[in-house]
């Protein structure tokens, strides 16, 4: 599969965001900290991935969920679970994405037509999270001084 990346979601509206888990024989990893499942009004799903950057995948359906770590996959199951659900999905219309330092992308934020927040990444290493905009701003504002904010 060829990484979309982020720019992708340009003109997306975006209806939910899930969560990935999987059980392996009888372990059970639950939410899966590098993805997220996006499923867009049309019903389209994209999966977005950080392994050290960030990867936008569309899916053709969920047995195209990438899996990153050495999990058996053939004898895994893998389930998805709504954590966003939005009532009035709204097309995100720009992202703005902040660096720190030179090169590591740490958050993203969606927006509507109108300059709104519609929802927000942070970025580890390893790790994705879904953010809403207080806690966005909260953090911008811890690293303010060191960042640096690009339009995609």
């Amino acid at each position: 599969m060829k990484n979309l990346g982020l720019a992708y979601l340009n003109g997306k509206s975006i209806k939910s965001i899930s969560r990935v888990s999987l059980s392996e024989n009888e372990t059970e990893y639950l939410h899966l900290d590098d993805t997220f499942i996006l499923q867009t009004t049309n019903g389209s799903l994209i999966q977005i991935l950080i392994d050290y950057k960030i990867f936008v995948y569309k899916l053709e359906s969920e047995q195209e969920i990438i899996i990153l770590g050495e999990y058996d996959l053939p004898n895994c199951k893998i389930t998805i679970e709504n954590i966003y659900e939005s009532q009035q999905p709204q097309t995100i219309n720009s992202i703005y994405s902040y660096t720190y330092g030179e090169s590591y992308n740490f958050g993203s934020k969606f927006l509507n037509a109108l300059g709104n927040f519609i929802f927000g990444f942070c970025y580890g290493f390893d790790e994705l999270i879904l953010i809403d905009k207080s806690e966005f701003n909260t953090l911008i504002q811890k690293s303010y001084n060191h960042i640096t904010e690009k339009l995609i």
